[in-house]
């Protein structure tokens, strides 16, 4: 995904399946629609996210605090690296592939998407930050 790539970005498509019984037959219902890429109408908004620290080996999770200059919630991915976004903007490690060499990368982006005819979307910022022994 990501919010630079179009083609990934826009549509979304959800899949409903039944496998059936002995009194119904098995089905499949797709169902696709489109969100615009980006709001470019509207107040222009800019996202402040500090730089984040490097962590040693064995760290939990870190605390995420980006914010909006329009005062919307701002929201997360992790990009790369073994980590996953948890409640409270809060970023929680997972276990580090056997034969991983350190430092090991970690990249969050925060976003935020705008309200349609009000705020723009506001562009991405990327954090990297390593996983040291």
């Amino acid at each position: 995904m990501g919010m630079y790539n179009q083609r990934r970005t826009e549509d979304i498509c959800l899949l409903a399946s039944n496998d059936g019984d002995k009194h119904y037959k098995s089905t499949v219902q797709e169902l696709s629609f489109r969100i615009p890429y980006r709001n470019t109408e509207g107040k222009r908004q800019h996202i402040l996210f500090p730089g984040l620290d490097d962590v040693k080996k064995g760290t939990e999770t870190i605390s995420l605090h980006a914010t909006s200059d329009c005062g919307l919630p701002v929201y997360y991915y992790v990009k790369e690296g073994p980590a996953r976004i948890t409640a409270n903007n809060t970023l929680e490690f997972t276990p580090i592939p056997p034969r991983s060499r350190f430092p090991v990368k970690v990249t969050v982006v925060a976003w935020q998407y705008g309200l349609k005819g009000k705020v723009q979307t506001a562009e991405p910022v990327e954090r990297s930050f390593y996983i040291n022994k």
